[in-house]
């Protein structure tokens, strides 16, 4: 049985992950270890390690890497190098599988790198100009040995980078498959669970720092054009812990404690989440998520600015630039948008099980560690 590590560091991979790893979880060709770390492990982000555990899922390591509200970003993506190059020394899985673009994945995969890991990546060769994600992804590509893309526009530029064209593999979104699975709440359940109850019209908002270029006013701008409406609840999730995420806090903190119809949640959790979306009028912010996931809902989302430019949008997505006019204009479009007939362009929901026939098709992965540059 092949020992495979899946890492996750955050409410948003894990929901991402989750398919996958209940895939793996019944599978009978694999031992899977879950090692947590980043934000999951911070009171300040919700402490969403107990969503694993209440899925059933058991945790094979927790690796606090010292993540808060204002901590130092290269201090835990050092901690990360050295805190999982022990671990990887000490328990040596066959394969680790690591997701997206985040900064503390980039250490992790870094000390799997330097520790002769075979690595294999989810979601690289998307582009989000507006993030130095965008950066750290393609760095995560070219540490990694096995590509499961989303898109296959994403497929062609991991090739592009030089990468083995039989090890990179247009799968879809894992996203899309955790919709299918979800088993959605009533809005008289989130209102009882969450201690809230909608109004005429409901925004879910996401908003994180914009890590290249901006000077971050978009959120400012957002909120001053949310103040302006009438007869509408705003229910935020908090940001990621990016450069520039403490500001966003403050200000959400203060718009939330001067507003009756704003509540703020840490995370939501992968059902509370789906189910919000599925019960709001628009999802405004610059998530992924609102992507990936959203357009399954024909729910429209409002993205801002340039975290996520480059990404493929489906035509629920309306784009607008950082302005409060801009911002106001596209929340009015929305509302106003039929997404009836929106297509989800992630894939079609059988992602996992697209993932672990190739894994289960790979004999040895130690036969992949010699990487070479493919002139493509």
């Amino acid at each position: 049985m092949k020992k495979i590590a899946i890492i996750t560091s955050t409410r948003a991979d894990y929901g991402i992950l989750r398919p996958l790893i209940s895939a793996l979880h019944s599978s009978t060709q694999f031992d899977l270890k879950i090692i947590v770390t980043g934000m999951h492990l911070s009171e300040d982000f919700g402490n969403t390690v107990d969503e694993i555990s209440e899925d059933g899922f058991s945790i094979a390591e927790r690796i606090n890497i010292g993540i808060n509200r204002d901590h130092n970003i290269t201090s835990s993506m050092g901690q990360a190098v050295s805190k999982f190059g022990d671990y990887f020394l000490k328990n040596r899985p066959d394969v680790a599988v690591v997701l997206g673009d985040r900064f503390e994945i980039l250490g992790v995969t870094q000390a799997a790198h330097i520790n002769s890991l075979p690595i294999v990546h989810i979601a690289g060769g998307d582009i989000t100009e507006g993030a130095y994600d965008d950066a750290i992804r393609h760095c995560l590509t070219k540490l990694s040995h096995i590509h499961f893309t989303t898109n296959e526009e994403a497929k062609k530029r991991v090739i592009q980078m030089g990468e083995d064209s039989n090890l990179v593999f247009n799968v879809g979104s894992l996203g899309v498959e955790n919709i299918l699975q979800t088993n959605f709440m009533t809005t008289s359940e989130l209102e009882e669970n969450l201690g809230i109850s909608f109004g005429k019209k409901n925004f879910l908002i996401t908003y994180h720092p914009e890590t290249n270029y901006s000077d971050n006013l978009a959120f400012d701008n957002l909120l001053s054009s949310l103040d302006k409406l009438e007869d509408t609840n705003f229910y935020f999730t908090y940001p990621n812990a990016d450069k520039g995420g403490e500001r966003i806090f403050k200000l959400l903190d203060e718009f939330i404690k001067n507003k009756s119809n704003a509540f703020g949640f840490k995370s939501l959790g992968t059902q509370r989440y789906f189910s919000m979306i599925k019960a709001c009028d628009v999802v405004i912010g610059n998530s992924s998520s609102g992507l990936y996931e959203v357009p399954s809902f024909k729910v429209p989302t409002v993205n801002i600015g340039d975290r996520q430019k480059g990404r493929i949008l489906a035509e629920s997505v309306i784009q607008c630039d950082e302005s409060e006019v801009g911002i106001t204009n596209a929340i009015e479009r929305a509302l106003s948008l039929d997404c009836s007939k929106a297509i989800n362009p992630y894939g079609d929901g059988e992602t996992s099980e697209k993932m672990i026939s190739i894994l289960n098709g790979i004999k040895d992965f130690n036969t992949l560690l010699r990487k070479r540059f493919f002139e493509n």
